[in-house]
């Protein structure tokens, strides 16, 4: 079977893994072009393939992943950088200054942000929608060479477990932070700075905090917990694998997270 169009589906139909991957060769191939060639972060490059899938869905162009799956390194680069960023701002619903130039090139209407903006809703559904039918099936078996060790574990254990976690995957309506948020708990002896937590899970997970919330102790005193934000909801099975607490060493320091519970005001944080 020769490679498919990523605008078309096979959910009416009965197939294999197999088969499904071939029919998804393409996306395939450019999904594992942005994060194995190029390093991008794997959460964020499937939202981007959601994306440029929806464009094609939608009757904004023809064949677009298969027309940038070949395009040199840095204007590929400079594509999914216009998907994150376009993406970030309909997803908070904000009005910023942002171009797309080769989005706009290779739509044959010359989409622009006020469209994705007007259309927010439907974009955004849909991107969640190809996350759900696509990605997170087609992708599954490449996730373990590129996710960080304990999401790797996991999909090796049991790809159906990842499946349905990326499934929930997506760019969803805005959620309350107490929804979006994970308790990190520190080792007393052992005191890790909010620039450290920060650029730990960037580099681990992409652009996901919106807030790093640091236990408030005097000046000589080591904070034993923080609260960390992050965007969408669905980082947080990622960073969790699926468990209900992760372990993580940061610079030789160990932090455990787990989801974070509201409790009594008057009550302290639970340790």
């Amino acid at each position: 079977m020769a490679s498919s169009s990523s605008s078309s589906s096979f959910a009416d139909f009965l197939v294999t893994q197999e088969q499904f991957n071939m029919f998804h060769n393409i996306d395939r191939r450019l999904f594992t072009r942005l994060v194995c060639d190029l390093g991008r972060n794997p959460i964020e490059s499937m939202q981007v393939i959601a994306l440029w899938i929806w464009l094609e869905q939608a009757g904004h162009c023809q064949d677009l992943v298969g027309s940038i799956l070949t395009w040199p390194a840095a204007q590929l680069i400079s594509m999914a950088d216009e998907a994150v960023l376009l993406l970030t701002c309909i997803q908070n619903d904000k009005t910023i200054d942002l171009h797309l130039p080769l989005t706009q090139r290779m739509t044959k209407d010359g989409v622009s942000l006020e469209y994705f903006q007007e259309n927010r809703l439907a974009v955004l559904h849909g991107v969640a929608r190809n996350i759900n039918e696509v990605c997170a099936k087609a992708f599954v078996d490449i996730l373990p060479h590129v996710l960080f060790p304990s999401v790797a574990d996991a999909v090796l254990r049991n790809n159906n477990e990842i499946v349905e976690m990326l499934r929930r995957a997506g760019k969803e309506e805005l959620v309350p932070q107490d929804e979006r948020t994970i308790f990190l708990t520190f080792s007393k002896g052992y005191p890790i700075s909010e620039n450290e937590i920060k650029g730990f899970f960037t580099r681990n997970f992409g652009e996901c905090i919106e807030n790093i919330y640091m236990q408030e102790v005097a000046a000589a005193e080591q904070p034993l917990y923080a609260r960390l934000v992050v965007y969408p909801v669905s980082v947080m099975e990622v960073v969790l694998g699926g468990k209900t607490k992760a372990k993580f060493s940061i610079n030789g320091k160990h932090v455990w997270a787990r989801k974070f519970i509201r409790r009594n005001h008057k009550s302290p944080p639970r340790l």
